[in-house]
């Protein structure tokens, strides 16, 4: 039984994140998720999964925990009780209308932000457990709130709860909910995000909507879209090290870690409907700067500050209080990770982000030690391929990835990179091996924000991290010590370059 649960439970994230691969999609083939029960994941993301799992399966959340629960117990392949229990009681929390609310008041900005996630875990949940319920409840929210309240529901111009919306269409699709998509994306796209100071994390989500759209209708423009909004948020609402202020433009606070996973996940989609290798590069340092940065010691998630003008040049803890929201989103994001590193696309595996690891599929096994990264050496040995054909694999090189030697089947190669941004091998057979060097050189960089910096400021990296006053990256794997008690903190924006 238990075997059973890990092999379902492994699907869903892969069916979240890729469904519209196969049902349209504005792109005939695109690299997918490997599944989780092919990979067994070692070093620092699986223990993040671990404690993460143990946060959520030991809070009080319910409804809106749904998602956060379901992608972490599936990238951890284990049982959820909680989750159980959530879904059991989950009909009961329903109002006379169908959705999560009171039923005695117009619903705001935050019933439809709330109800958009929950039909997102309960889509998510659907496509782990394939049950029917599951399917009644995701239309009941849809037409008893975002359907029968569109009225209400363009009042907002941030579209709250669209991706989830999206993603109830795309599995219990009318032509009602689809009026109502239309009508809140164009809406949201004559939004001036920067003008009207908008939410991080509602501008984030509402572009997963726009590309799960697109996914869905084999329209492109919705990602060229996404794209756009993309470039803006870059502008207005990413921090030095990577996280994101609350607001475009809004530089006071802390730095919100849910639009902070948002971001994460958004730049993975959008390699993966643009095959831009940008987008892999900002997904690293989005990761490693500051997705784990912000998870503390317990494996929850918690505010940092965001470096600039306006609250110094210090990377420092808010609160040693845990952030719910931020907690559920970055599980999450650690479910994507696990999910992404390695993709597929017929016959070729995409490695987005080194990390030991074994993928075992359709008769191939394949061995990936590194200690990435930190520099050092990348192993990738094949123990089995009985597929009966070569299979390619595609290792993602950002430019801070500094090759010396690379040795394949025995031979020295020019360690050439693609324009793709990828080493390609081809063709591997049961026994090839791959290995090859790298190292980092301190670099320095131009800040990522203009209007939050002053002139001539400028950070130094190693590889994928920001380095601090002592030339050291601030990456830590959930230190007990990184609090607001303890007085942590680090520069990481210097002057005078």
């Amino acid at each position: 039984m238990r075997r059973l649960f890990s092999i379902v439970v492994s699907l869903s994230l892969t069916a979240l994140f890729s469904a519209g691969c196969k049902v349209g999609g504005n792109n005939s083939s695109m690299p997918l998720p490997v599944r989780y029960d092919e990979i067994d994941i070692k070093g620092e993301l699986s223990y993040r999964l671990q404690q993460s799992f143990d946060v959520l399966n030991s809070s009080e959340s319910q409804d809106l925990a749904i998602l956060a629960l379901v992608t972490d117990a599936s990238a951890s392949r284990k049982a959820s009780q909680k989750l159980n229990e959530i879904i059991s009681a989950f009909p009961s929390h329903l109002n006379g209308l169908g959705y999560i609310g009171s039923e005695d008041s117009e619903p705001d900005e935050r019933t439809f932000a709330d109800n958009g996630l929950i039909l997102r875990g309960l889509c998510a949940y659907y496509n782990m457990s394939s049950n029917e319920k599951a399917l009644d409840w995701i239309r009941s929210v849809a037409s008893g709130l975002f359907v029968r309240d569109k009225e209400v529901f363009m009042n907002y111009s941030l579209a709250p709860g669209l991706d989830g919306l999206v993603e109830a269409y795309r599995l219990v699709g009318t032509p009602e909910m689809k009026e109502v998509i239309d009508s809140m994306a164009t809406r949201f796209l004559e939004t001036d995000l920067a003008v009207v100071k908008a939410g991080t994390h509602a501008s984030l989500s509402a572009c997963r909507g726009l590309i799960s759209y697109a996914e869905i209708t084999g329209n492109p423009k919705w990602v060229a879209e996404a794209e756009s909004r993309w470039n803006v948020y870059k502008e207005y609402g990413m921090t030095e090290n990577y996280g994101s202020y609350t607001q475009m433009g809004f530089y006071e606070g802390h730095a919100d870690p849910s639009a902070t996973a948002d971001s994460y996940i958004l730049a993975l989609k959008l390699w993966q409907h643009t095959r831009k290798s940008e987008y892999l590069k900002e997904a690293q340092l989005i990761y490693y700067n500051a997705l784990c940065h912000v998870q503390r010691g317990d494996g929850s998630f918690g505010l940092d500050t965001c470096p600039g003008e306006a609250s110094g040049t210090d990377l420092s803890v808010v609160t040693d209080e845990p952030f719910p929201m931020g907690t559920m989103s970055g599980a999450e994001g650690l479910a994507t990770a696990a999910a992404c590193f390695w993709m597929r696309e017929g016959n070729t595996f995409y490695v987005t982000t080194p990390r030991s690891s074994t993928l075992s599929a359709e008769g191939l096994e394949l061995e990936m030690t590194t200690d990435y990264p930190f520099e050092g050496i990348l192993v990738l040995d094949v123990k089995s391929n009985l597929t009966g054909s070569g299979v390619n694999v595609k290792v993602y090189v950002p430019d801070w990835m500094l090759l010396s030697t690379i040795q394949y089947d025995g031979k020295i190669l020019p360690a050439k990179v693609g324009d793709d941004g990828f080493l390609t091998f081809e063709k591997l057979k049961t026994g090839d091996r791959v290995l090859f060097d790298y190292s980092f050189s301190p670099r320095q960089e131009t800040v990522v924000n203009v209007h939050n910096t002053k002139p001539g400021q400028a950070r130094y990296f190693s590889g994928p991290f920001i380095l601090n006053e002592e030339g050291t990256p601030v990456y830590h794997l959930m230190d007990t010590t990184v609090t607001k008690a303890s007085g942590y903190h680090h520069q990481i924006l210097f002057n005078g370059f």
